[in-house]
């Protein structure tokens, strides 16, 4: 009896601890930009590094020695290009296209503010009303101007 009672008590005690404690959660929420620098690699690339929120780094080589063609960290696989692209946060970003066709972006100059998020971490907004259909314009009523037009500069007509 005592053994019935005290596994009893034990599984109520057991339920109400779980069901106080939150269950646990993978989720990380926005990986943001903690850390931009410049530096030096060592097959002597000045490359632009950025540390997300996450522990990840991405990193994009700007100039390379003559002979030196840049592999990227994870995967042997050669850079094709690096350019710099104005973000539509407004940053300014580093962006190297890999021959895999994988892109690595560095944010370096962000307007006051303005957090950038690591690229490809964000799903696509959702519309909640489907797709966009064109209404016919509105340009007054017949026999009256219509105001809702840009009309071009005429000397000709009447004003």
């Amino acid at each position: 009896m005592r053994r019935l009672v005290s596994a009893a008590l034990a599984a109520i005690v057991g339920l109400s601890a779980m069901a106080i404690s939150p269950a646990p959660s993978n989720a990380q929420g926005l990986i943001v930009v903690t850390r931009v620098y410049s530096e030096v690699a060592r097959n002597g690339c000045f490359t632009y590094v950025s540390q997300w929120s996450d522990g990840s780094y991405m990193v994009v080589p700007w100039i390379c020695p003559y002979p030196v063609i840049p592999l990227r960290h994870d995967a042997p696989v050669p850079l094709i290009r690096s350019y710099q692209e104005r973000g539509r946060e407004g940053c300014l970003w580093f962006v190297s296209l890999w021959a895999d066709g994988v892109f690595t972006g560095v944010p370096w100059s962000c307007p006051y503010g303005v957090v950038p998020i690591k690229p490809g971490t964000v799903p696509p907004p959702l519309v909640p009303w489907g797709p966009f259909v064109p209404q016919q314009p509105y340009f007054g009523h017949p026999g009256h101007p219509s105001y809702g037009l840009p009309q071009p500069y005429a000397p000709y007509r009447p004003y």
